[in-house]
């Protein structure tokens, strides 16, 4: 494996580490306020409903991060799943948006929702470029067996 192919894989990495953390951190935000509104894309649920998200999505990460700590082959593939069912839910929810966005540029992004806007571009963007990267993986490992 290139240098280069290790640094984007590190970076894929950290951004599931960063992420299965932000799961954790937001099941403990339901569990402490049993109304608490998720909207994750096109995931909308408020309450306890939500943990039927956070949870699942946060053993998926520490999974694939524990066997790709411990060199299970199996551990891109879990990682692969992670970040690409994560593209899949945030990238309905961008696109929503996108022709409001293109019609009117400026007076979308005057009233402050480019913001939000921006953070699930780029928050989508980074699952899919972690899916990527995973994918590579994934397929070399399929070459060497």
């Amino acid at each position: 494996m290139s240098w280069r192919d290790r640094g984007f894989l590190a970076l894929a990495v950290l951004w599931t580490i960063f992420t299965v953390v932000l799961f954790g951190v937001i099941t403990a935000m339901i569990v402490r306020e049993p109304a608490f509104p998720l909207g994750l894309g096109w995931i909308r649920t408020r309450g306890l409903a939500g943990l039927w998200i956070t949870v699942p999505s946060a053993l998926l990460g520490i999974a694939g991060l524990v066997l790709l700590k411990m060199r299970r082959p199996i551990a891109i593939r879990l990682l692969l799943l992670y970040s690409a069912l994560w593209t899949l839910a945030l990238l309905p929810g961008m696109l929503t948006q996108l022709p409001t966005i293109v019609r009117h540029p400026i007076a979308y992004c005057a009233d402050g929702t480019c913001t939000p806007w921006v953070i699930t571009v780029s928050i989508t963007v980074a699952f899919a470029l972690s899916a990527f990267w995973y994918a590579r993986q994934a397929y070399a490992q399929l070459g060497r067996s």
